[in-house]
């Protein structure tokens, strides 16, 4: 089992900015280039989706619901890795479930 260092990422401030700067870019270009829904941070779908549906404003509120749909599989699918066991083998994790 890994100890509670190697769960934890460590890195530079540079690198967080940088990393939250390319992902507030790529919400922006697509929300106002290609649709209306933010690919990046989900909060904002979330927001989306409660004030089409209060507007009954359907199909808004559809493309916000599939976008959190396809974030919550993606977090149940890497929540059940996580919870697998760690085998170390040569400088890698292989997971066990």
């Amino acid at each position: 089992m890994p100890t509670e260092a190697q769960l934890h990422v460590s890195g530079s401030a540079r690198l967080a900015m940088v990393l939250a700067a390319t992902g507030g870019f790529v919400d922006a270009f697509i929300y106002v280039r290609v649709t209306p829904v933010f690919v990046a941070n989900m909060s904002g779908n979330l927001i989306r989706l409660g004030i089409a549906s209060g507007g009954k404003n359907w199909i808004s509120a559809a493309s916000s619901a599939v976008a959190l749909a396809g974030f919550w599989s993606e977090f149940s699918s890497r929540r059940h890795i996580s919870t697998c066991d760690c085998v170390p083998a040569a400088d890698q994790c292989r997971l066990r479930c």
